[in-house]
């Protein structure tokens, strides 16, 4: 199946690279979810995902730190280009809401703890605020 969904995103995304299983599979859901919901065509649709940061803190981490490292990526577009466009459009925007996060180095800090739980606790306000 994920050959499948592979080839299907391949066709017309334009990707720098192969979308990854999660990709492919948080792409489908977020489809499937929307049409689920009667969603109407004007308004935006979300799809958040938490991507792991524990290697793009500049200083790194703590030798031995076992906290968290994570922020949340979002994916967004209006229902109706998510629901009529092809799946690679929908693979399109989570594999590039992924990477903006995950492409570079996160911000440096002397005191990296409050970086990693300031970066969790806006997500979280910004999830609650989302409605979700």
């Amino acid at each position: 199946m994920i050959k499948k969904l592979r080839s299907m995103a391949i066709d017309g995304a334009q990707l720098n690279s192969d979308p990854t299983g999660f990709e492919l599979i948080s792409a489908l859901i977020w489809i499937g979810r929307t049409k689920a919901l009667v969603i109407k065509p004007d308004q935006t649709t979300k799809l958040l995902t938490t991507t792991d940061g524990r290697q793009k803190f500049r200083p790194p981490l703590p030798k031995g730190y076992f906290g968290n490292g994570i922020a949340w990526s979002c994916a967004q577009c209006s229902a109706g280009d998510l629901m009529t466009k092809p799946f690679s459009f929908a693979v399109k925007i989570v594999h590039e809401a992924i990477k903006a996060k995950t492409g570079g180095l996160w911000p440096s800090s002397e005191s990296r703890q409050p970086v990693v739980s300031q970066l969790f606790w806006q997500s979280h306000q910004n999830l609650a605020q989302s409605g979700l």
